[in-house]
C-alpha cells in the first residue's frame, strides 16, 4: 500500500507540477513539500490536507489513504481524461470553477464570451 508520500508525489507529477508550483498553491516551500513526498513528516497537518488535495484534484481520504481508489471523484477529475490541457492556468480555471456556485459560472462564462465577442468585433473593425 502507497503511503500518504508517494501517493502525493505520483499524483503531482501525473499532473505535471512542479514543487514549487504546489508549495506556493499552499503558502508552503519547496522543501516543506518533498518532506511530505518523502513522508518525512509523519502527522500531516490536518489543516493541509484539504488544500493539498484540492491542488493535486483528489479527495483528503485518497491523499490520507482511507480509500484506495485514485480519489477522483466526477469534480475532481482531470480535464486530460476529455480534451488536452497544456497550461497549469487552464487547470486552476477549471478548479476554480468547478468550486464556484452556479451563479458565478454563469457570471464567468458570460464574462468571457463577452470579451471574446468584442476581441472578434476589434479584429474585424482592423
Amino acid at each position: 500500500m502507497p503511503t500518504i508520500g508517494q501517493r502525493i508525489k505520483k499524483r503531482r507529477l501525473e499532473l505535471g507540477y512542479s514543487a514549487d508550483y504546489v508549495a506556493e498553491r499552499l503558502g508552503k516551500d519547496r522543501a516543506t513539500i518533498y518532506r511530505y513526498e518523502s513522508d518525512k513528516i509523519e502527522n500531516m497537518p490536518i489543516n493541509i490536507v484539504t488544500p493539498l488535495a484540492e491542488v493535486l484534484g483528489v479527495t483528503p481520504a485518497y491523499i490520507m489513504g482511507w480509500n484506495e481508489e485514485d480519489g477522483q471523484s466526477a469534480e475532481t477529475q482531470p480535464v486530460a481524461d476529455t480534451m488536452i490541457v497544456e497550461e497549469r492556468d487552464e487547470i486552476e480555471l477549471l478548479r476554480l470553477y468547478r468550486g464556484a456556485e452556479p451563479s458565478a459560472r454563469e457570471i464567468a462564462v458570460e464574462t468571457l464570451a463577452n470579451h471574446q465577442v468584442k476581441e472578434k468585433e476589434s479584429a474585424d473593425a482592423s
